[in-house]
């Protein structure tokens, strides 16, 4: 008979958690400080002073959130001493950690836990039967642990390594995150992480995907010698056409992740532009750029260059979009809210953004209608976001908003709508509009309406783009 071994690892938590639930052979729960101290009663062993000089109390630890305990077993051979138990249960340590990550937006890895102990018992911990108890600031996680369990647990060999794989990359993904929340060290290696989720999914759905890019090409060939076979100017014409078209047939990272958007039911124009910034950001950080250097930067200031040159992207975006493409492969529940409020904020893509100002949509719009983003989102701060970006010019940008900006009332919520384009349109030669839009920027900046912690701040971003704003600057130094 073997003998057994139990580790017992023991966290402190910085959050709200109630957990109570077993994997493999491991027992997770969390314990409040009540039942810290039954279960490990204080001893200050120390004395009260060594050679006269007066010792300070040791304080018995307490901790506002209470206490993660995680109990793994583990078989010991006869040559095994306890202390490989630690070695014995990592694999395992490591996917609950990836679990108890993903679900609740929290790292959780093997150097936080500040107590471990080893020691003999009877038998292994057993998962049959047990509950399945996960609540993370006040969300109930119950059903969607209990189908990753499920999950794992019908899984073949090669779909447990996947899962595993998964919940471990995003896992990595989010320690870079947060270890970069005040430094700004390794935001570019998180980038890589969750864009790596993406390829390692998609390879899942490649196979249908490879058929139907198969099935198109040979569309387009044939295509193609049809009008082969005819002389005239038209077909040689479209024979260049369907050329380009058979050489963009190709199963690429773009390709197998939009489909695999599609596959779960996750493809729209704003996941789909996520998709194609962040694949170019990966390769811009993987393949290195020869540009790295900027002779301008802004708020906050970073220890290096970044290899991501739009200082406004949000990584936010790749991390949302990588959990709930695995939250959706396991059908799971989780990351539903932080999606729908990430399509709602995200900005609407250029080209439909381009569409609306060439077809003059605007033009249908209420002054209401267009602030509220009645189509597609687009509001005169997207039309703002796109000309700092350098894709829409200063008379496009002038003639969507003229109207709306001349025929709204000054209100605080107006204003707030039409601050962020009144900065550039103060420039405008239309005198007017200028008027109008120099009036908004002196009414929030008086009022304290504007999101800004430093209004002299929006110069410097608008530097940091290549613009130049002489009224906004002139203002600022007489306001």
């Amino acid at each position: 008979m073997k003998a057994i071994g139990l580790s017992r690892m023991i966290y402190e938590l910085e959050f709200k958690l109630s957990a109570d639930f077993t994997f493999q052979n491991s027992h997770v729960q969390t314990l409040t400080n009540a039942q810290f101290k039954k279960m490990f009663p204080f001893e200050d062993n120390l004395p009260e002073s060594i050679h006269g000089i007066e010792l300070p109390k040791r304080k018995e630890r307490e901790s506002e959130f209470g206490y993660l305990l995680i109990d793994s077993t583990f078989e010991l051979k006869e040559y095994d001493s306890l202390t490989e138990g630690s070695a014995k249960i990592r694999p395992q340590l490591l996917i609950i950690h990836g679990i108890l990550s993903f679900l609740t937006n929290q790292i959780f890895i093997s150097f936080q836990n500040f107590a471990s102990h080893q020691f003999m018992v009877s038998h292994h911990i057993n998962a049959k039967g047990s509950k399945n108890k996960l609540v993370c600031e006040g969300v109930n996680f119950n059903s969607d642990l209990k189908k990753i369990f499920s999950e794992i647990e019908t899984a073949n060999s090669e779909k447990k390594i996947l899962i595993y794989s998964l919940l471990e990359r995003w896992r990595k993904a989010l320690y870079l995150e947060i270890e970069s929340e005040e430094g700004f060290v390794h935001l570019d290696e998180s980038v890589l992480a969750y864009v790596h989720i993406l390829e390692v999914l998609a390879d899942e759905f490649k196979d249908n995907f490879k058929k139907k890019v198969l099935e198109e090409r040979k569309q387009v060939i044939t295509e193609i010698l049809e009008c082969a076979s005819l002389p005239d100017k038209k077909s040689f014409k479209k024979i260049s056409g369907l050329i380009n078209k058979a050489n963009e047939l190709k199963i690429t990272l773009k390709s197998k992740a939009l489909q695999m958007l599609s596959d779960l039911d996750l493809y729209n124009p704003k996941s789909k532009e996520i998709v194609l910034r962040f694949i170019e950001h990966r390769n811009a950080i993987a393949h290195g750029r020869k540009d790295i250097y900027q002779d301008k930067v802004v708020y906050p200031l970073k220890p290096f260059f970044s290899l991501i040159k739009d200082i406004d992207e949000n990584l936010e975006s790749i991390k949302i979009l990588s959990a709930k493409t695995i939250s959706n492969y396991l059908g799971l529940n989780a990351w539903e809210d932080e999606w729908d409020f990430l399509m709602l904020t995200e900005f609407t893509p250029f080209d439909i953004v381009k569409d609306f100002i060439d077809n003059q949509k605007y033009i249908t719009l209420s002054n209401k209608e267009f602030l509220n983003g009645a189509i597609d989102g687009i509001m005169p701060f997207t039309i703002a976001y796109y000309h700092l970006k350098g894709k829409i010019s200063f008379l496009d940008l002038e003639q969507t908003l003229k109207n709306v900006f001349l025929t709204s009332k000054i209100t605080k919520e107006n204003c707030r709508a039409l601050f962020n384009a009144s900065v550039p349109l103060a420039d405008s030669s239309i005198k007017d509009l200028a008027d109008k839009a120099r009036h908004i920027v002196q009414k929030v900046d008086k009022n304290r309406w504007g999101y800004y912690s430093n209004i002299r701040d929006i110069i410097k971003d608008y530097e940091y783009h290549g613009f130049t704003l002489k009224w906004f600057e002139d203002w600022l130094i007489i306001r």
